[in-house]
């Protein structure tokens, strides 16, 4: 995991995250760091609301700040602070600028279209943690877990009855509903296989080819292991 950078503006409590720089700045970040998987990375803090309504309404930093940042490979803003805000949706501010919730909602939808995540947390300590695991998770090789079906819960092993309606719900059009009555009415996942143990073992190894083929309902052939020198059983299949 490379060095993370952090701008000299930053308060102290935020050094220990890494190496004081005034590169972030260039990127319109107060954080910035790079990974083999994500490219450069930058970091955009504001404590909200002081610093916030600051930067948006009176100094127009936000702006020039969000045009920076599309010099990185991936932008992301934090506002610091979750405020307190009236039941018609005015922020209990003592500044002089008056904000409104739906303002900040709008503000969240335009930072995204520009392609830029955005995260509030409650306080220092949470952004900090937040920081920590924005960089971790740049530094992951795959980020796919969104895309893949949840696991089957600790209800059963490959095969039953259980996993055969996890396994169909996978298919377009087919729900729990449907996927219960196949395997009600056929007793397994009704499906043909053309391989055998041993070809399947080639492609994802011994564990997970036995997996496969107790799903589809392929036999499964394991060698036993006899002491060296034992005559036997030699080669024995069971």
């Amino acid at each position: 995991m490379g060095v993370l950078l952090v701008s000299p503006a930053e308060p102290r409590e935020y050094w220990c995250l890494g190496k004081s720089s005034s590169l972030p700045e260039k990127y319109g970040a107060d954080f910035l760091f790079a990974t083999e998987q994500m490219g450069l990375v930058g970091i955009q803090r504001k404590r909200f609301p002081d610093d916030f309504l600051a930067s948006l309404r009176g100094q127009d930093r936000v702006s020039r700040e969000l045009q920076q940042m599309k010099q990185l490979d991936y932008g992301i803003w934090i506002l610091e602070g979750m405020g307190t805000w009236t039941n018609d949706g005015y922020l209990v501010y003592g500044g002089r600028y008056k904000y409104y919730e739906e303002e900040l909602w709008g503000f969240q939808l335009s930072v995204g279209k520009m392609g830029f995540n955005l995260f509030r947390v409650r306080d220092q300590a949470s952004c900090i943690k937040l920081i920590q695991r924005i960089q971790v998770w740049s530094s992951k090789d795959e980020h796919d877990s969104l895309f893949r079906r949840p696991k089957p819960a600790r209800w059963g092993e490959a095969g039953s009855r259980e996993w055969s309606i996890h396994f169909l719900q996978g298919l377009p059009g087919i729900g729990y509903g449907l996927a219960e009555k196949i395997v009600d009415s056929f007793g397994r996942v009704p499906f043909s296989a053309d391989f055998s143990y041993e070809e399947m073992s080639e492609v994802v190894g011994p564990s997970r080819a036995k997996v496969v083929c107790e799903l589809f309902g392929v036999e499964v052939k394991v060698k036993i292991k006899l002491p060296r020198g034992s005559k036997e059983n030699r080669g024995r299949i069971v």
